[in-house]
């Protein structure tokens, strides 16, 4: 037993406030829940108002913002849409090749949708009224592919003009390279006998083309081209000394003076130029 002096010893817990150590958990469970449940509540802010004394008088400021109307500016009536605005961003694609065909195709497709726009509009009249901004739509549209229809008209009678202008340049710089390579291969004053042997050693030369080009450039295969053989011998069996004369010029022109090796795969070959037809004819290399 302790005396006066002597203190007892201290157990863990508080004594004689809960009887077991059960109790004692479940009070303490219970304190975390309150204070959970007090971290929780909203914290309400606290407004501090200025106050002015004078005199008798409570005098309180208080600042409001006041917003000053907004004028909106006023629209402009939309203009209809204007074709001619649209056209400089397609002229690029009416020059040059087919120029005319893709002017034509753009023509049909603008008469074919200003067709749709009418009809849609006169369909649906007969439904009962149309309300105004969709009549307004159609009939622009209608009016706006029209004035399409208009401009790729013109488009493509220009292009037209342009194509033939063009063809009548490529034959007339044409007939100027043939009137030359007649001049370079016969001289001012071709002879028919002359003409005539050159124009039949150059159909022999067709048909042994191939083997003799092989065993001159070892190649798989051999020939030369004649671009209107059939004319050739026709003017040959006529004894016709211009005709001759131009197509014999035609097939110099388009084989060149010089042949060249082509490789297709694991094939390769020979395609005659003229100076092969030349030294075919002075028997430079013979089978």
């Amino acid at each position: 037993m302790a005396t006066d002096t002597e203190q007892p010893k201290r157990t863990r817990g508080r004594p004689g406030i809960y009887a077991s150590d059960a109790e004692r958990a479940k009070a303490w469970r219970q304190r975390q829940r309150e204070l959970i449940a007090a971290a929780q509540v909203s914290v309400e802010p606290v407004i501090v108002e200025k106050l002015v004394e004078v005199e008798k008088f409570v005098e309180r400021i208080v600042e409001k913002v006041v917003q000053a109307p907004v004028t909106l500016p006023r629209q402009a009536a939309s203009a209809p849409p204007n074709a001619s605005k649209l056209f400089p961003l397609l002229k690029e694609r009416f020059n040059g090749y087919q120029g005319e065909e893709t002017a034509k195709r753009f023509r049909t497709n603008a008469a074919k949708a200003a067709t749709a726009s009418r009809e849609i509009l006169s369909l649906a009249q007969r439904g009962g009224a149309v309300p105004q901004v969709e009549e307004d739509f159609l009939r622009n549209a209608a009016q706006f592919f029209d004035h399409l229809n208009g401009i790729f008209h013109n488009v493509q009678l220009g292009a037209k003009r342009a194509a033939a202008k063009a063809e009548n340049e490529r034959k007339a710089k044409h007939a100027a390279a043939i009137k030359d390579m007649v001049f370079k291969t016969f001289g001012p004053s071709p002879a028919l006998a002359d003409v005539l042997a050159m124009g039949e050693l150059l159909l022999a030369f067709d048909k042994e083309a191939n083997a003799w080009l092989v065993n001159k450039y070892s190649v798989g295969k051999g020939y030369i081209y004649i671009p209107r053989e059939y004319e050739l011998k026709n003017a040959i069996q006529q004894r016709d000394l211009v005709r001759m004369v131009r197509e014999i010029a035609e097939t110099r022109l388009e084989i060149g003076e010089r042949g060249r090796r082509w490789v297709d795969g694991e094939q390769n070959g020979w395609a005659a130029g003229w100076q092969d037809f030349e030294d075919y004819r002075t028997n430079e290399i013979k089978l």
